[in-house]
C-alpha cells in the first residue's frame, strides 16, 4: 500500500511540473528584460544618484576611499610628510595613557596599532593588533579617536602600517634617568 501511494505522489508531482506554462512572464527572452519588471534602487539620501562602475574615477573621494579601504592588501606608498604627521599624532596618545593610569597605576607596556590610510589620507581602519596592556576597551577607543584625523595623501592607493607605541609611567622613566646619570657620574 505504501509503495502505491509513493508511486502515485511521484506521478502527480511529475505531471504538475511538466504541465507548467512554457512562457514565464518574468523570463528573459533573447537577453531583453521587460522594463516593467525592472526595479530601480535609490537611496533616500541620494534619490537622483545615477549608478556608476565601482572603479569610476569620477566618483566622489569618500566613495573611492570606501572602495579602496575594502581591499585585502594596500600597496600605496607613504610620503615623508604623512610619516611625520603620524608620529606627531602618536605623541598625543600619551593623554589616553595618562587617563588610563588613573584607573590602574601599574599600567605600562607596548602596544601596536594597525592603521589603514585611504588614498585621500583619511584613516579608514585602526585597531589594536598587539598589546602588553591587556584588553582595555576605553583606552583602545581613546587611541583610535586620537589617531583618527586626515593625514597627507598616500601615493598609489591606500596604505597599511603598524604603529608601535611604548607606554611607560613618568615616575618609572624618571627613576631610570636618575639611575643612569648617577651611574655616569660615578664612572668619572
Amino acid at each position: 500500500m505504501n509503495a502505491r501511494v509513493a508511486t502515485a505522489v511521484g506521478l502527480i508531482v511529475a505531471s504538475c511540473s511538466s504541465s507548467r506554462a512554457t512562457t514565464d512572464p518574468h523570463s528573459v527572452s533573447n537577453g531583453v528584460v521587460d522594463p516593467d519588471l525592472q526595479i530601480e534602487m535609490r537611496s533616500a539620501s541620494t534619490p537622483n544618484r545615477t549608478s556608476r562602475p565601482l572603479a569610476d574615477a569620477s566618483a566622489p573621494a569618500a566613495e573611492r576611499d570606501v572602495l579602496a579601504c575594502a581591499v585585502d592588501i594596500c600597496n600605496g606608498s607613504l610620503p615623508e610628510r604623512a610619516i611625520l604627521e603620524i608620529r606627531d599624532r602618536a605623541a598625543k596618545t600619551q593623554d589616553c595613557f595618562e587617563t588610563a593610569l588613573k584607573q590602574n597605576q601599574d599600567l605600562e607596556g607596548r602596544l601596536v596599532l594597525a592603521l589603514r590610510l585611504a588614498p585621500s589620507g583619511h584613516l579608514c581602519r585602526a585597531q589594536v593588533v598587539q598589546s602588553e596592556l591587556g584588553k582595555r576597551p576605553e583606552f583602545e577607543s581613546c587611541l583610535v579617536r586620537t589617531m583618527n584625523v586626515a593625514y597627507s595623501a598616500p601615493g598609489d592607493g591606500c596604505v597599511d602600517l603598524n604603529l608601535p607605541l611604548n607606554f611607560v609611567r613618568k615616575e618609572v622613566e624618571a627613576s631610570k634617568d636618575a639611575g643612569s646619570s648617577a651611574a655616569g657620574s660615578q664612572g668619572q
